[in-house]
């Protein structure tokens, strides 16, 4: 918002708290995040992955699986301080939920992915192309309709 715009809103009485306009435009429209119900979030989850699901690798990424009985795929995202900095881990974990986000997965399983420390410096297509490949041999990427270009 410019200043000029600013301040004939506050000439007409209809100014708000600064800073509030910016929140509001800055925020990502909910179809872009991960819903609760398809995230691992307690720590006994993880475990479970962990201690009785199988796993596949790859020199970025390891992937663990379980089938879940929910008919939801849920998902985990592990990135260790090996990885980087907050910042690093944490574009590596926006990238990896992207990567998700845009991939139809088999339902009723629980996916953790753990990200290795060469992930913060691969690019999102090799990051993408070893998820789809770890995702496939463990035979939870759904076939795509007939008629799908994407």
């Amino acid at each position: 918002m410019s200043y000029a715009a600013d301040a004939s809103r506050v000439v007409s009485g209809s100014a708000s708290k600064p800073g509030t306009e910016r929140q509001s435009e800055n925020r990502r429209p909910a179809s872009f995040s991960l819903p609760r119900e398809r995230r691992l979030r307690r720590p006994a989850d993880f475990q479970a992955v962990r201690n009785s699901g199988r796993s596949w690798s790859s020199a970025l990424l390891v992937i663990r699986i379980r089938q879940n009985g929910l008919g939801v795929t849920r998902l985990g995202f592990s990135v260790s301080k090996r990885v980087g900095k907050a910042v690093a881990r944490n574009k590596v974990k926006r990238r990896l939920r992207e990567y998700i986000r845009q991939t139809r997965l088999q339902p009723g399983w629980d996916i953790v992915v753990i990200a290795r420390p060469a992930t913060v410096q691969a690019s999102y297509e090799r990051l993408a192309l070893e998820g789809r490949e770890l995702l496939t041999k463990a035979g939870l990427i759904m076939p795509q309709a007939s008629g799908d270009n994407c």
